[in-house]
C-alpha cells in the first residue's frame, strides 16, 4: 500500500463543493481506496518539502469520493504538469 497527499472535492452540510488536501491511500493497483477524514493538515520536516508535497498534489487530478469508499477523478489537475494518478 502506498499513499500521498491529494486534493479532494467533498460535499459538506454547508456547501455542495468543498476542496481539501488529504492523505490518500492506494491499493496494489495504484487505485485510491481510502483517505483521511476529515482532511488532515499537511506537515513536513522543511518548508521546501512542504512545497514539494503541495505542488505534487496540485499536479494530480482532483479526487471525488464514491459511496463505496473508492474515489474517482472528474476534475483536472489544478495546475499544469499533471502527473500519473
Amino acid at each position: 500500500m502506498s499513499w500521498n497527499h491529494r486534493v479532494m472535492k467533498y460535499k459538506t452540510k454547508f456547501a455542495d463543493e468543498a476542496y481539501g488536501f488529504t492523505e490518500v491511500f492506494y491499493d496494489d493497483h495504484d487505485k485510491p481506496d481510502g483517505w483521511a477524514e476529515p482532511p488532515q493538515p499537511v506537515f513536513s520536516h522543511s518548508r521546501e518539502q512542504l512545497v514539494e508535497y503541495v505542488m505534487a498534489a496540485l499536479r494530480k487530478p482532483v479526487l471525488v469520493p464514491n459511496e463505496d469508499g473508492t474515489a474517482h477523478t472528474e476534475e483536472p489537475a489544478l495546475i499544469s504538469g499533471e502527473s500519473k494518478e
